[in-house]
């Protein structure tokens, strides 16, 4: 079987399902998490270290501002199971890191956003 036989779908960003000529082959379950309330210095290596002794990390991207190139100063953190993501939560919700205390909670699906003008430079 070749790759461009596979076709992969994300629904809702948490759960993507891998469809083969013959039928589903494999579901994975992820959860996402958002952080709020980082420290500025915390960077995507630091998320990911804070969150592995609650589990297997998958991604952890903390946001950054696209002009200053400053973290806006919350992220997202994903894990590989619901049971992990909500260890997780309970453990560093309001736990406090850099002397700011985190907000930590299952994140929602983005909503849709309008469509824009380009801006102008």
């Amino acid at each position: 079987m070749s790759v461009q036989d596979k076709q992969t779908y994300k629904i809702e960003s948490y759960v993507e399902l891998y469809y083969f000529s013959h039928g589903i082959r494999r579901i994975k379950v992820s959860k996402k998490i958002y952080v709020g309330n980082l420290s500025y210095e915390i960077n995507n290596n630091d998320l990911q270290n804070l969150f592995e002794s609650h589990g297997t990390v998958l991604s952890a991207n903390v946001i950054m501002d696209r002009n200053t190139g400053r973290s806006k100063g919350f992220g997202f953190v994903e894990m590989e199971s619901s049971e992990e993501a909500q260890a997780a939560i309970d453990a560093l919700n309001g736990s406090e890191i850099n002397g700011r205390a985190l907000t930590v909670n299952e994140a929602r699906p983005q909503e849709e956003r309008s469509s824009r003008a380009p801006r102008r430079r």
